[in-house]
């Protein structure tokens, strides 16, 4: 009796480990179906997905350094209302965005605008029906160049439902870290000297040949005849970066 019941024991291990082995089988299988349909989805869609995210960026960038490094300028930022631009240092108090919001501020601009790329996307000779929805935007500005990340969601509607997780990088030419360096050199150079004082040619010497630097008392003269409106070319990328310094 006893060696029957050891005999059943053995039976029900040997079905339970059958079951697990045969689970992991198809999980497996089902995970590497999976990852090849993915790969197949990326270098289907991926394409279209980048150059709608190059050129959302590209104009992410030249809007959010035309407004000082924002997208949008929140409240409690001090700034001109006929301009749209922020003031970065009045009466010699400092108010530079860092690198780290500038990210962030160009990641909302190509969160609320790329949505209508993504849409007009169309495939030639393709008659399924789907949709692709932005997830979230990464951005990593760094020298001469700016990383871009934008995961999205692929909805299919064919014989099956199916949805895809996916993820489009893109690199964009930019100088905004420059710029931005460069705009925390003339806010320290306005600090240490008088606002009416301006020396054109020091200016030059904090700046390097590939950036022009333009500053207008008369921009901004109605609104506030106290502040100077600056302006940080680059000659590369034809990006603009404009703030404003008041006494």
């Amino acid at each position: 009796m006893q060696k029957r019941g050891q005999i059943t024991l053995f039976v029900i291990i040997g079905i339970l480990i059958l079951v697990v082995v045969g689970l992991f089988l198809f999980f497996r299988e089902n995970s590497r179906n999976q990852s090849d349909m993915n790969s197949l989805m990326l270098e289907k869609f991926n394409p279209y997905v980048k150059s709608c995210l190059k050129e959302i960026g590209e104009k992410a960038l030249l809007y959010v350094t035309r407004h000082g490094g924002y997208y949008k300028i929140p409240n409690e930022v001090l700034k001109s209302a006929l301009l749209d631009i922020p003031y970065y240092s009045v009466s010699k108090n400092k108010y530079i965005p860092s690198v780290n919001r500038i990210e962030d501020e160009t990641s909302g601009y190509i969160n609320e605008n790329i949505k209508g790329c993504l849409s007009s996307i169309s495939l030639a000779g393709n008659s399924t029906d789907f949709e692709l929805l932005a997830e979230g935007v990464s951005v990593e500005i760094d020298y001469d160049k700016v990383k871009l990340a934008l995961g999205y969601n692929l909805f299919i509607n064919g014989s099956s439902y199916q949805k895809f997780n996916l993820e489009a990088e893109e690199f964009v030419d930019s100088d905004i870290k420059d710029l931005h360096k460069l705009s925390e050199d003339l806010v320290d150079y306005y600090s240490k000297n008088n606002i009416e004082g301006v020396c054109i040619t020091c200016l030059e010497d904090l700046s390097k040949s590939n950036f022009i630097i333009e500053v207008s008392p008369s921009l901004n003269l109605l609104e506030d005849p106290d502040s100077l409106t600056l302006s940080l070319i680059s000659k590369r990328t034809k990006e603009e970066f404009r703030f404003l310094i008041k006494k």
